[in-house]
């Protein structure tokens, strides 16, 4: 019951059984006698006392049947007196003491969960506990219920009284086991590994330009060297050359991705719990985990290399045969028509698939500079809590909120890194689940100063928008890597070789040939690694799918409730999801309500991301599969052409084709 005598402040009140077991366990006082002011304070009396009268809408009196009971009870279990900080310490560092307080888990990074049992005996689900980080606590064993207890130590000397003598537990005492080691957050250690997320991103697309420009300038028999005896020599070093960058590249690549991912392993394993999985295969130990990352990250940086390499080829060998075979392909599929010459195609999709580098840098150059990440990372936990940094109800802007852990996301994404990309997925989506299993809601402010407690209310609105936020990243995964790179590009790419296998007339080049073999093999274990995350991620939003209806249903429930008592239904009391306290950058602390109407639009938003992802995968898929029965009927088909409309091609009609249109053209 909420009462107001200068601020307001809560009475808390609760029934309970006035029979026989009652009487004769408590020592009873009839009202107005008081026998202990300082335990029963008169004003907090007087309160309830009104209280109970409203409640049971009895008129006032001087006389009401209100009893003062107490009881008294010996507990000789340890009592242990400490900030919340002191507190989560001893039960990390103390076996003994988890075990003595029947404590399961613990909630980081201020809470545990533990055992109790009703007084019949009745063990009953686990309980949980949050504390404030810089606030002093009890924290004893209570024998009636068999459960851990934990009390503000004001609250508690209200109603305790210490035995002495007392001692201070020794820090480090001999015998200590069963060590629970500090989950380091992902943020303190993300400023090294940004800077090397953003080294290896320079360092590849860097390499990709380099490769592009090689490629055109020294990939063909130049017009100046054809008739010179060193022509087959000089193509020998250009191809040679070209080699060499894109191994330069993968080397540092692959260098950049595990010296990144040495910083942040440990709060990654420390904070996730199943973390070292490989599709189609299951959990796998560390070794083998880091090889195949390793591997994927190979298979994105050759895939790059690759692209770029085709891309200045393209350029520099494109004539009237390449180009009005790509038409003649395109007139030969299903779509009857050709929509942009090959020239154009390519320069188009490399366009596209150099978002990869361009949308994440600029993301993240707008919030966060590589060259003073090290120095922006706080190395040591705040005592208070914080709250967040931005409103849940922008309605533009960025929705990222410009940590260090999202610079990393987004930079190993633009660099190919799938090692330390591994934490992208797979972090979020244990702090979606630490919010979703510990109930972490919204803070509020519990003191006038700046110390913020715990709350259930608003967790659901709270999954959707991490939710959310892991989309942001994701979606960019699917659209660059997936649609433009591995769809649209290697079937550029797939299309070329098939052209140029089958075109007699062209001499066959077998450096281009292992090329775009070697694409399509790597490009397979990336899809395999892309389609492993998005089924991660959508299991995620169906579990979330179900707490948030449930939520909203009780409420729905509760406003029928409501109406059919004659109380208003919609009002402000039936439809506030929870109270959320943020604070932008250099401003105070501003508060906003989150209703359950706001808590169902942004589910259908996130419904809606949801479906447009599976349905880009879905298109992207079927390119890919297009492009992998081009390939296979290459070598079933006699003369190596194929579409799906006509099945295989005659080479004869490629040729008559070409012949009416370049000569017509010369």
């Amino acid at each position: 019951f909420l009462k107001k005598r200068g601020e307001p402040y809560v009475m808390q009140t609760w029934p309970n059984k006035f029979n026989a077991k009652l009487k004769k366990e408590y020592t009873l006082h009839k009202y107005p006698l008081n026998p202990d002011p300082e335990h029963f304070e008169p004003e907090a009396l007087e309160d309830f006392k009104h209280i109970a009268l409203k409640l049971f809408r009895q008129p006032e009196n001087e006389n009401p049947p209100l009893w003062l009971g107490n009881r008294k009870s010996e507990n000789d279990l340890p009592m242990y007196e400490g900030t919340g900080d002191q507190i989560m310490a001893l039960l990390r560092l103390r076996q003994n003491v988890r075990e003595q307080l029947r404590v399961l888990k613990i909630l980081e990074p201020d809470g545990f969960l533990c055992k109790w049992r009703r007084e019949n005996g009745e063990e009953v689900p686990a309980k949980s506990f949050h504390l404030d980080l810089a606030l002093p606590y009890a924290l004893y064993m209570s024998p009636k219920m068999n459960m851990a207890c934990v009390k503000l130590v004001a609250q508690f000397n209200r109603e305790a009284q210490r035995y002495l003598p007392e001692v201070k537990i020794p820090f480090a005492p001999a015998g200590d086991a069963g060590v629970i080691s500090f989950p380091l957050d992902m943020e303190w250690v993300s400023g090294p590994a940004y800077l090397w997320t953003w080294r290896a991103a320079a360092v590849l697309w860097s390499g990709a330009v380099f490769t592009v420009s090689l490629s055109y300038l020294f990939y063909a028999r130049a017009g100046w060297w054809e008739h010179g005896l060193l022509t087959d020599f000089w193509q020998h070093v250009a191809n040679t050359f070209i080699a060499l960058v894109i191994v330069s590249v993968i080397a540092f690549g692959l260098y950049a991705d595990n010296k990144a991912m040495s910083y942040c392993i440990v709060p990654w394993l420390q904070n996730v719990e199943r973390t070292m999985i490989i599709p189609f295969y299951g959990p796998a130990d560390c070794d083998l985990f880091q090889r195949f990352s390793l591997a994927c990250t190979l298979s994105q940086i050759l895939t790059i290399q690759l692209n770029a390499w085709v891309l200045g080829n393209t350029i520099r060998n494109s004539n009237c045969q390449i180009e009005s075979a790509w038409q003649w392909l395109w007139n030969e599929s299903g779509f009857g028509f050709c929509p942009l010459n090959l020239m154009n195609s390519v320069l188009l999709l490399w366009g596209l698939s150099a978002l990869q580098m361009v949308v994440p840098a600029s993301y993240t150059l707008a919030h966060l500079s590589p060259f003073t990440a090290r120095t922006d990372v706080h190395h040591s936990p705040e005592l208070i809590m914080p709250i967040d940094k931005q409103s849940y109800k922008q309605k533009c802007g960025f929705l990222l909120s410009g940590s260090l852990t999202e610079g990393v996301t987004l930079m190993a994404l633009a660099a190919g890194m799938r090692y330390t990309g591994a934490v992208s997925l797979s972090y979020p989506l244990a702090m979606i689940k630490r919010i979703k299993t510990q109930q972490m809601g919204f803070r509020i402010r519990n003191t006038p100063e700046d110390v913020w407690e715990q709350t259930e209310h608003g967790w659901q609105f709270r999954c959707v928008k991490e939710l959310e936020k892991l989309y942001s990243v994701q979606v960019k995964r699917v659209w660059f890597i997936l649609v433009f790179k591995y769809a649209c590009q290697m079937n550029v790419q797939v299309t070329l070789f098939i052209l140029k296998g089958a075109m007699q007339n062209e001499v066959f080049n077998y450096f281009a040939a292992v090329g775009e073999l070697t694409s399509l093999a790597v490009m397979m274990l990336g899809i395999a690694s892309e389609l492993f995350d998005l089924k991660t991620m959508v299991w995620t939003f169906l579990d979330i799918r179900e707490s948030v209806w449930e939520c909203l249903n009780k409420n729905e429930e509760q406003c029928k409730k409501a109406a059919e008592e004659g109380r208003v239904g919609n009002d402000l009391t039936e439809s506030l999801h929870g109270r959320h306290f943020f604070r932008e950058q250099g401003k105070n602390v501003e508060e906003e309500l989150i209703t359950f109407k706001e808590l169902k639009r942004e589910y259908w938003r996130i419904w809606a991301n949801t479906v447009s992802v599976l349905l880009v995968v879905l298109l992207a898929m079927w390119l890919i599969g297009y492009q992998m029965l081009k390939f296979l009927n290459f070598w079933r088909c006699p003369d190596g052409l194929w579409s799906f409309q006509h099945g295989c091609l005659a080479l004869d009609d490629l040729n008559g084709f070409l012949h009416g249109v370049c000569h017509a053209s010369q």
